[in-house]
C-alpha cells in the first residue's frame, strides 16, 4: 500500500466521524430550537397591526389635485418618519 494513501486514508476516516458528529449536533440543535420556538408562539400574544393602504383612500390623487391633498398624500407615505424627505416627485401615468 502506498504511504500516501494510507495516510490520505486516516485522514478521511477522522473527517468521516467528525462530519457525523457534526450532523448529529445540528440534529440536535434543530430540535431543541423547535421545541424553544414553539414556547414562544404558544406563550406570546401576537397583536396585528392593520396598515391603511393607498386603495382605500376615497380621494384618487392626480396631477389637478390640490396641493394640499397631495401633501397630504406625501405625509400618508412617510407617517411616523421626521427624518424622511422626498427630493422631488414624479408622477407616472397609468
Amino acid at each position: 500500500m502506498n504511504p500516501n494513501y494510507k495516510e490520505l486514508y486516516e485522514k478521511f476516516k477522522i473527517l468521516k466521524e467528525e462530519n457525523k458528529r457534526l450532523k448529529d449536533e445540528a440534529e440536535l440543535l434543530r430540535k431543541i430550537l423547535s421545541k424553544e420556538e414553539s414556547k414562544t408562539n404558544s406563550s406570546t400574544d401576537f397583536t396585528l397591526v392593520k396598515e391603511t393602504s393607498l386603495d382605500q383612500n376615497d380621494n384618487i390623487i392626480t396631477m389637478n389635485s390640490t396641493s394640499k391633498e397631495k401633501i397630504k398624500l406625501f405625509m400618508s407615505l412617510f407617517k411616523g418618519r421626521d427624518d424622511v424627505c422626498a427630493k422631488r416627485w414624479r408622477n407616472k401615468p397609468g
